[in-house]
């Protein structure tokens, strides 16, 4: 049974989701938007940033970036078991 480690961060604008779906790559999800928002490519060399404790700081760093203006309410982490 593998457990996935889920991010989400409730916003001014929306709800964002981003999870691990390989070891150097995270994808990005929006509440209420079908398909992939976004991927966040890490280097192979850090991999410091594929800890499910990092996954909050990833999601917050790209909200500033690519989402400006909108203010996060709200970041947890969550786990979910497939």
């Amino acid at each position: 049974m593998a457990v996935i480690y889920e991010a989400a961060a409730l916003t001014t604008g929306g709800t964002f989701r981003a999870y691990n779906i390989a070891e150097t790559v995270i994808c990005v999800t929006e509440d209420g938007t079908e398909g992939i928002t976004d991927f966040i490519h890490q280097e192979d060399r850090d991999t410091a940033l594929g800890a499910p404790e990092m996954l909050i700081p990833l999601l917050t760093a790209w909200l500033y970036e690519m989402r400006r203006g909108l203010d996060i309410i709200t970041a947890s982490l969550t786990s979910r078991s497939e």
